[in-house]
């Protein structure tokens, strides 16, 4: 018995032990609980309650603060030594959410001390003034400048910064944290630092963006790239004039004075950015020879913007005659891919090279061909003899049919013995490998010849070559993070593309528009939506541009299109960690292409030969691979559409057919006439009509106007 009394002393301690850590951990759920509840109210409505509400919230942040610290110590009594850790981190998670909310509760306060202030003095000078009465006007809030992280953009939002924040005596460090967090936004907000202070973010937010070279070159670059006006418009102009007073005063920041000479060179550049019209006024206005003012060239700009908006309103001018020809866009990516498996023997040949099939007599040939549904005449499988393109025939017998399928004397005669790198008609121009030039063709009737370059030729058909992809990050302002993606560098494309769903996974804004981007042999496609500004970056951040997309549903099929052979000991010895894509050589999908208007800039010092053929490129996503290998069973693809010959033949006819006239009624003829005589052409190209009323329902007006 006095055995088990001392079992049962020794195991009520963790009985109760256990009861009070479930006791404690129910507090701190409850605990929790309330925190949420409070960044709640932080995030809805904190910004339109009541001084005294934030108060008495501000007072329940405090005793939760005594509450945490009582739970904490309660914990380290019954808590082993092991659950130390992960309580802790909790429990700090908790306290840095309360400091959070504490702070957003003391700036709210500090708006309506302020704003109280602000009535006080109002009311005391109403009161001076006599008045019984006193009345306030709340003017709205100051909100904070944004920075998205465009170095051109540093220099403003310092400054302003510093006047509202930084320069205040009033805030503490903690709140000029808050203040300078809630002003970063896009890449500027994913900035890191090795202390949570004010002073240190500020000092790598200065080292990032703080470049004086970068600045000034960018707001020159915006000067100078600003695009030609092509017609006489408002809007133009303003836009001129603001991109000018803009960059002159960011230049002006950076401590770059305009003189006498830099205004001649001004004049000069932005004189060639104006329309035609207003350069002939302008030339018109000048009655010396004396060199213009900079002052009075920007009166010009002024008063002829004021001029054409008095003319034509701010949408733009009248139709013009003569229309500005706007070029599409041209872009396209080839992938080389040849699937040359014979159907005999399925190596990597064709089939008129194939040693089994050439064993064969002329009629065995003949039945496989047809069994299989081939060309008889150049052997492929994607049309028949009907529509087979090749010019060339039997060269005995001129039949349309290949040499090797001919079954008359002498046909039977020279196929006995002949060679395997023997090939006697020549196919079609897309799908052969040979050409009449080349010594791949053999006219000769009585004296078959070996071809010498077949093998070359059957080489150079079979070269894998690899597509500069890399692995890029977009910034989503949806997630507030960068989203990765694969990328083709095409610097044959004029615009870049992105794929409708990569585009949907980002959450940025679409623009919708209208254009058509042509590629290889003009074939076309209809891009409606854009996206403007969308940052990339490299792995690292130490790149970052803003880019425009053209959004597309679809780019083209896995890049590369099957895992080339890279079994050799120099492609095993790449460093993959050093490369843009790692997994270059493997087929996986694109998701954007990145085109000529980058594609130069991105480039850097450095290459790398890998074999004779292939080199690694240095650029600032990394190392990209360039060149080709000899390679099999590759497939074909291309970015273009193209129409089937069913609708080819009926738009012939339809364009052949003559048309019939068309009698139009009444109503039809008015309209008509009303187009033509009220139309015209804004800026942006579109159409205006004035709307349609018929002079009958006009009588018909007047006459009930009159009878009121």
């Amino acid at each position: 018995m006095e055995g088990a009394g001392a079992l049962e002393t020794d195991e009520m301690p963790s009985v109760t032990f256990a009861e009070k850590t479930k006791t404690l951990n129910r507090r701190r759920g409850s605990y929790k609980a309330k925190i949420t509840k409070l960044q709640s109210f932080l995030k809805d409505k904190a910004s339109n309650a009541e001084q005294l509400l934030l108060r008495s919230k501000l007072d329940k942040v405090s005793e939760m603060y005594s509450s945490m610290e009582a739970l904490k110590i309660e914990y380290y009594e019954v808590v082993e030594d092991e659950q130390l850790p992960n309580l802790e981190l909790i429990l700090e998670e908790m306290e840095d959410d309360l400091e959070e909310i504490k702070v957003g509760l003391q700036t709210l306060l500090l708006k309506h001390d302020d704003i109280s202030k602000n009535v006080s003095i109002c009311n005391t000078a109403l009161s001076n003034n006599g008045n019984s009465k006193s009345s306030f006007i709340k003017l709205p809030d100051v909100s904070l400048p944004e920075f998205h992280g465009v170095i051109e953009n540093w220099s403003d939002f310092k400054r302003q910064f510093d006047s509202l924040i930084t320069n205040n005596s009033v805030l503490n460090d903690t709140q000029k944290l808050f203040y300078l967090h809630s002003a970063l936004k896009g890449e500027a907000r994913t900035i890191e630092t090795s202390e949570d202070t004010f002073d240190s973010l500020m000092t790598v937010l200065i080292k990032r963006y703080e470049n004086k070279r970068v600045i000034i070159n960018s707001h020159i670059m915006n000067i100078l790239n600003f695009e030609k006006l092509c017609i006489e418009s408002s809007k133009g102009l303003r836009n001129l004039i603001d991109v000018i007073n803009k960059n002159l005063r960011g230049l002006k920041l950076m401590d770059l004075e305009t003189n006498e000479l830099t205004h001649q060179f001004l004049i000069n550049i932005i004189i060639r950015k104006l329309d035609i019209e207003s350069r002939k006024l302008y030339e018109m206005s000048l009655t010396s020879t004396e060199l213009p003012k900079w002052e009075m060239f920007l009166e010009f700009l002024q008063n002829r913007t004021q001029i054409l908006e008095n003319l034509h309103g701010v949408q733009g001018p009248p139709l013009k005659l003569k229309t500005p020809f706007l070029s599409k866009g041209k872009s396209f990516i080839v992938k080389s891919n040849n699937n040359n498996n014979c159907l005999l023997c399925k190596t990597s040949h064709r089939l008129y090279d194939c040693t089994l099939f050439l064993k064969m007599n002329p009629l065995q040939r003949f039945n496989l061909i047809k069994k299989h549904g081939l060309c008889i005449n150049c052997l492929n499988n994607n049309h028949k003899v009907a529509l087979c393109k090749s010019k060339y025939t039997c060269r005995l017998c001129r039949g349309k049919h290949n040499y090797l399928l001919c079954r008359s004397e002498n046909g039977q005669s020279d196929t006995e013995g002949s060679s395997s790198n023997m090939l006697f008609t020549q196919p079609a121009p897309s799908v052969a490998p040979t050409s009449p030039n080349n010594g791949g063709v053999i006219n000769n009737p009585t004296q078959p010849q070996t071809v010498q370059t077949f093998s070359s030729l059957n080489q150079r058909g079979n070269k894998f070559v690899f597509l500069s992809t890399a692995i890029v990050g977009v910034w989503s302002p949806l997630l507030k993070s960068y989203v990765r993606g694969r990328v083709i560098l095409d610097s044959a494309s004029q615009s870049h593309f992105m794929t409708l769903q990569f585009a949907s996974k980002l959450g940025l804004e679409k623009e919708k528009i209208n254009i058509s981007v042509s590629g290889l042999s003009e074939n076309s496609v209809n891009i409606k939506w854009k996206i403007n500004d969308a940052f990339i970056s490299n792995n690292d951040s130490t790149y970052t541009s803003p880019l425009d997309f053209l959004i597309v549903p679809r780019i083209t099929d896995f890049v590369p299109s099957i895992q080339p052979n890279l079994k050799t000991k120099r492609f095993k010895d790449i460093n993959r960690s050093i490369l843009s894509d790692p997994s270059f050589d493997v087929p996986g999908k694109i998701d954007m292409i990145i085109g000529a208007e980058l594609f130069y800039q991105i480039l850097k010092d450095g290459r790398k030969a890998i074999s004779d053929n292939v080199s690694l490129i240095n650029t600032v996503f990394g190392f990209i691979v360039c060149g080709s290998i000899s390679e099999i069973n590759h497939k074909s693809s291309c970015f273009l559409t193209s129409e089937n010959i069913d609708n080819c033949i009926k738009k012939f006819w339809e364009i052949e057919e003559i048309i019939q006239d068309r009698h139009l009624s009444k109503e039809e003829e008015f309209c008509e006439m009303h187009f033509r005589n009220t139309h015209r052409r804004d800026c942006t190209g579109r159409f205006i009509v004035n709307m349609p009323v018929q002079d009958e329902e006009l009588t018909t007006l007047d006459e009930a106007l009159s009878s009121l």
